[in-house]
């Protein structure tokens, strides 16, 4: 299961991956006082990527576990 495919073929997706990605590292970095938050150091950083990395793998596997086509709500309503 390839999760990347088509990925690059939509801009506005991209675009707004990208533009998402900019201003946390501004906010993160540069607007302390305003957003509450302080900057992170290197090692920070790489946890929060390393965290990122492990959701990837963890949201294939959530995809591969099978969904009946009956919502369980119909079982446990009265008819």
């Amino acid at each position: 299961m390839n999760v990347f495919r088509g990925v690059t073929k939509n801009r506005l997706f991209m675009g707004i991956v990208g533009v998402t990605f900019i201003l946390q590292i501004i906010i993160i970095e540069f607007l302390g006082k305003f957003a509450s938050t302080v900057r992170l150091d290197w090692k920070l950083w790489l946890a929060s990527f390393l965290i990122g990395i492990v959701s990837w793998p963890l949201a294939i596997a959530g995809k591969l576990i099978p969904v009946p086509k009956t919502p369980l709500s119909r079982y446990f309503l009265r008819p």
